[in-house]
Order: C-alpha cells, then sequence, then structure tokens
C-alpha cells in the first residue's frame, strides 16, 4: 500500500498552510472543505501524517491541493512510501506514526507526471490590464447564474492541435471576450496543477498584456465549439492587488510572480 505525504519548507501541508495564510487572510473565503478528513493530528504530537490512496484521491478531488498550492509560499513536495514502522493512528483517509523506509521525494511537477494517471492537457490563461486614474486594473469575468459557482475567472483554455501557446491565448481572448489583441504577450509562468472541477492534469501557461479599453463592463456570448460554447460571461475590471484573493482555483497563484509584480509596479 503506497502513502503520500504533502511537505513546505520541511513541514507538513497543513501545518504550512497555517503559517502562510493566517486565519484573516482573505483567501481563506475561498477555501474548499477538508471536513471530509478527520483532524487528529494534535493528539500525535511529534508524529507525521500521511494520505491513503483513497485520501490522496480525495484531497486532490475536494480542490483542497489546489488551494494549497495556490497559498503556500513554496510549492510543495511528496514523500512516498509504502508503510511506517509504527502506525499510531488510521482510518480510510490518513495514516499517522513515525519511521519507515525507501520514502522518495518527488517534486510536485515530477509526482504529477509520474504517480497520476490522470489526463494531461495543455492550457493557457491570460490577465489583461489597463491605467484608469493611475490605478492598475484587471479584466475578469463571471459565468451567468447557471455556473455562478466557478467564480471569478480571466480568459483561459486549451492549446488545439498545431497551436502555439501564444497563439492559443489570444485566440481565447476573442472567443471569451470579444477582444482582438494586437498587443504583445509576456508569459509569466507555466507550472502543472491538478483541476479538481474537471479532474485532469493541467500544463498551464499563463500570459499578460495591458490593453486600451474604455469600457468599465460589458456581458460577452462565447463563440467557439467548446462546452462553454453559447455562455454569456460577464466582464468588469477590478484593482490588481485585490485580484490574488478573489481569483477561482490557483488563477491567483501567478500573480504573485516577482516579475510580474515589478512589472506592474
Amino acid at each position: 500500500m503506497s502513502i503520500y505525504r504533502f511537505e513546505s519548507m520541511g513541514i507538513g501541508v497543513y501545518a504550512a498552510v497555517e503559517k502562510d495564510c493566517d486565519r484573516n487572510d482573505p483567501r481563506r473565503k475561498i477555501k474548499p472543505s477538508g471536513l471530509w478528513l478527520p483532524k487528529v493530528g494534535e493528539s500525535y504530537k511529534g508524529a507525521k501524517s500521511f494520505f491513503t490512496k483513497k485520501g490522496l484521491q480525495v484531497y486532490l478531488e475536494s480542490g483542497l491541493q489546489e488551494w494549497h498550492r495556490y497559498v503556500l509560499v513554496q510549492e510543495p513536495n511528496i514523500l512516498v512510501g509504502d508503510s511506517l514502522e509504527t502506525i499510531l493512528y488510521q482510518d480510510e483517509y490518513q495514516l499517522i506514526g513515525h519511521g519507515g523506509e525507501n520514502f522518495k521525494n518527488y517534486s510536485w511537477e515530477n509526482f504529477l507526471k509520474q504517480k497520476l494517471s490522470y489526463p494531461l492537457e495543455e492550457k493557457v490563461a491570460v490577465f489583461l490590464f489597463r491605467k484608469k486614474n493611475s490605478q492598475i486594473e484587471l479584466l475578469v469575468f463571471e459565468h451567468d447564474k447557471k455556473w455562478s459557482e466557478a467564480g471569478i475567472q480571466v480568459p483561459a483554455g486549451g492549446i488545439e492541435a498545431d497551436e502555439s501557446a501564444e497563439d492559443a491565448a489570444r485566440r481565447e481572448v476573442w472567443e471569451e471576450s470579444g477582444l482582438r489583441l494586437s498587443q504583445e504577450l509576456t508569459e509569466v509562468s507555466s507550472y502543472y496543477l491538478f483541476r479538481s472541477s474537471h479532474k485532469k492534469l493541467n500544463h498551464r501557461r499563463v500570459f499578460y498584456s495591458y490593453i486600451e479599453e474604455e469600457r468599465n463592463s460589458w456581458t460577452h456570448r462565447v463563440a467557439s465549439s467548446g462546452l462553454d460554447e453559447g455562455m454569456s460571461f460577464h466582464y468588469y475590471w477590478i484593482p490588481w492587488e485585490n485580484a490574488p484573493s478573489l481569483l477561482a482555483g490557483s488563477l491567483g497563484y501567478s500573480l504573485q510572480e516577482e516579475s510580474l509584480w515589478k512589472f506592474l509596479k
């Protein structure tokens, strides 16, 4: 039986989240529920906790790992092993104990590639900024009421066959917002994540650019052949500093890239 431990900065991921994202942090408002996991670790001081295979699956598909990756200062690494020498507690989701041999340490990217059998999709996302009254704003949208649970988004989607990532970014912006981009696009980050909502692995490449757009809000009906064909997206602008805590999923992660902060400031 394989067991799995997520760590960041040398400590367990749950303890790392408490350190990096305090209880008053606005990012906690979009934290997925973790009530499925019995909170018993405090009773076993000094011991380490590991997910079982079922615990790993629920952890990923609940969206918690995606959110943890978003709020952690350092991306998690994953220890994978077969057993513990001493088991102090066990349920269907976790083991808590001491010892164990032959644990392998994986980066998040290598863990996704080597240990998970979910489909992999190549994706892009685009941050579009404008300057208005000395304020830098980010263009965002929300779905119509039918899909309102999707949260606040930016234009994003898949890379089609024989299409470059930048061409895909420009196409997605056009299809999802109606904006034709002539400006240069700059890639700010490239990372792997597990999309809990789709139960798929994504390799996401994130681009950004300034645009000139006078409209403060508008509604666009999506023109594509994908799952979002015909949906209505409601666009508006938000101060870019507020975006990391407002954007859905791990989109806000890329807004914390140092190169982008320097560019915007």
